[in-house]
């Protein structure tokens, strides 16, 4: 399962590399996949757990947990609450201000 989690979130690459992501691990049973990210919005630990009963995704963001997650919408809405929760135009300036500090 976790790597099938990792699948689906490298199939938007650039979404999931712009987290900072380091330390993947399988979850207990492979029920899923932790990390760590280092987002704008979030930095810290993500979990994913499959539900199998309702063949979705649970997602723990820090102390938040959010249910009924769709795969296909997995790397958006992590992305959502870790790194953009703008528009692209605000999140492109947000970005560029961030590389003038290195």
């Amino acid at each position: 399962m976790a790597n099938y989690i990792l699948r689906i979130l490298k199939y938007s690459f650039s979404i999931f590399c712009s987290w900072g992501v380091t330390n993947l691990c399988a979850l207990d049973n492979d029920s899923g996949l932790s990390f760590y990210v280092n987002g704008f919005l979030f930095k810290g630990k993500v979990s994913i757990i499959y539900n199998s009963g309702a063949d979705l995704f649970n997602v723990i963001i820090g102390q938040d947990t959010y249910t009924d997650i769709y795969f296909d919408e997995l790397a958006d809405f992590i992305d959502s609450k870790v790194e953009k929760e703008c528009s692209d135009d605000e999140y492109e300036l947000q970005v560029k201000n961030w590389l003038k500090t290195y």
